[in-house]
């Protein structure tokens, strides 16, 4: 479990898994240093793995857990322009829907 790479976590699609190797030996300062910053706002921040026009680019929406501070890095379709939007979108909800407090 202490092997675990940054390539390794590109490489698995399983968001439960990622989380795992982020647990256990991978560094999110170490992955996020491996994809371009697009965009950052109150809600998190929006990064891409691969050229912008690249075929194989992917979007991460990464942000933190405000009660645990634990570090989430979620997949997000590459049409997202902002990081809020990304946010309303990993909870399937209309892009214009406010939070009102998190716990």
């Amino acid at each position: 479990e202490r092997s675990f790479t940054v390539d390794n976590f590109f490489r698995i699609q399983n968001q439960e898994l990622r989380r795992y190797m982020l647990r256990r030996g991978v560094e999110i300062k170490d992955v996020l240093a491996k994809m371009t910053k697009v965009k950052e706002d109150a809600e998190g921040v929006l990064y891409r793995t691969g050229d912008e026009n690249a075929w194989d680019r992917r979007m991460y929406l990464h942000v933190k857990c405000p009660s645990t501070g634990q570090d989430y890095l979620l997949e997000v379709p590459n049409n997202m322009e902002t990081p809020a939007a990304a946010r309303r979108w990993t909870f399937n909800i209309p892009a214009e829907s406010e939070f009102v407090k998190e716990a």
